[in-house]
């Protein structure tokens, strides 16, 4: 079915169709007008690396040093995203977000190892949603805080002392939140998309409908046919006349022909001798 035919078939079924459309557009107004809209703050937070551990010579010097906890097990991975990897997984568990919900912040975050600049980058990046720019911005500063809290605990699990943790330092702070027009825009495709396939199963299902009720006309053979056959030919009866039986061959009568004068008799050898 081309473009014409449908729209030809929406124009003979308009008031149904008219019908879908404008509740689709009221659909649409809904979601303009009762849809919150949906403001997005980010920020990054970069683990600086601590201090290396004493060395034999300055534990010689200062005895004081082997009283300290310096061996982080953090430092003997090669790759330094596995703190990181390590933190934004405390600060993603339901424990975690159920007590940042308690201090004000929005669920809809999100705490990822970023990988900008290589997949061993000690750095995490921070996503916050908001119904305000003032819900995003808030959300964003405490679940930065949340990380440099998560970040101190991992390390203060294997008893390390202050000065040889990791650290974390604010690298993007927002200053102020955008809006996400994402979500409301599915929402609105949504509505145009159930518009637009209920009123093309309203359509069909009316035009269905019509035909059935339409009376078939007679099927017409539209096949080639040869050339007609020639007519049959008038049979010949030979008539007897009834007054004569016993009437010369002559008196015989050819029914369905054509009647033809007699012929003149030809004259004999004797009547042109006597003309003579």
């Amino acid at each position: 079915m081309d473009l014409l035919a449908i729209v030809r078939t929406m124009w003979r079924f308009k008031i149904p169709a008219l019908v879908v459309i404008f509740a689709t557009l009221a659909g649409c107004v809904a979601v303009l007008r009762l849809v919150p809209p949906v403001y997005e703050a980010s920020s990054s937070y970069l683990l600086l690396e601590p201090k290396s551990p004493p060395t034999e010579a300055e534990l010689e010097k200062n005895p004081a040093l082997k009283r300290k906890h310096y061996d982080n097990p953090y430092r003997r991975f090669s790759d330094s995203s596995v703190i990181s990897n390590v933190v934004a997984r405390r600060v993603n568990e339901d424990s975690t977000k159920e007590k940042l919900i308690k201090a004000g912040a929005d669920d809809r975050y999100e705490v990822t190892p970023s990988n900008r600049f290589g997949f061993t980058s000690p750095i995490i990046d921070i996503t916050a949603q908001g119904d305000s720019p003032g819900a995003a911005l808030t959300t964003v500063k405490l679940v930065g805080g949340a990380v440099g809290r998560e970040l101190r605990k991992v390390q203060a699990a294997e008893k390390v002392d202050t000065e040889y943790m990791f650290t974390a330092v604010a690298v993007e702070t927002p200053e102020t939140a955008r809006q996400r027009s994402s979500g409301k825009l599915r929402a609105l495709l949504g509505v145009l998309g159930l518009g637009g396939v209920a009123l093309m199963v309203l359509v069909s299902s009316l035009q269905a409908w019509d035909r059935r009720r339409t009376p078939r006309a007679p099927a017409v053979d539209v096949r080639p046919r040869g050339p007609a056959p020639p007519p049959e030919p008038t049979p010949i009866r030979l008539v007897e006349n009834p007054e004569q039986d016993e009437a010369p061959p002559k008196n015989l009568q050819l029914r369905g022909l054509p009647r033809v004068a007699a012929a003149a008799p030809r004259p004999s050898a004797d009547s042109s001798r006597e003309a003579e």
